[in-house]
């Protein structure tokens, strides 16, 4: 059975991918509450990638990066797609 997480707790959901005609891919990730609602997202393009796994790292990286961001910097988040409520619900741990 799904348990969600404690509500000063976020998931997030992150994924990369890998295209070796070309070698390169895409990452993106969301970032959801206790209630599932989805509080932020993001997408981009990977110019250059060696491996899947390159593609789901950067993935994973982004989404670090966007809540170190969110925790300590939340006025400058770039073009604001997200939940304008979002960075006064985060906690610090």
């Amino acid at each position: 059975m799904h348990m969600p997480p404690p509500a000063d707790i976020y998931k997030i959901n992150s994924d990369g991918s890998f295209d070796p005609s070309n070698r390169s891919g895409v990452w993106g990730f969301v970032v959801r509450d206790n209630c599932g609602e989805v509080l932020a997202a993001r997408v981009g393009n990977i110019t250059y990638a060696a491996s899947s796994l390159q593609a789901e790292a950067i993935a994973a990286y982004k989404s670090i990066s966007f809540m170190q961001h969110a925790l300590y910097d939340p006025d400058n988040l770039g073009d604001g797609c997200y939940n304008s409520c979002f960075c006064s619900r985060i906690k610090m741990h």
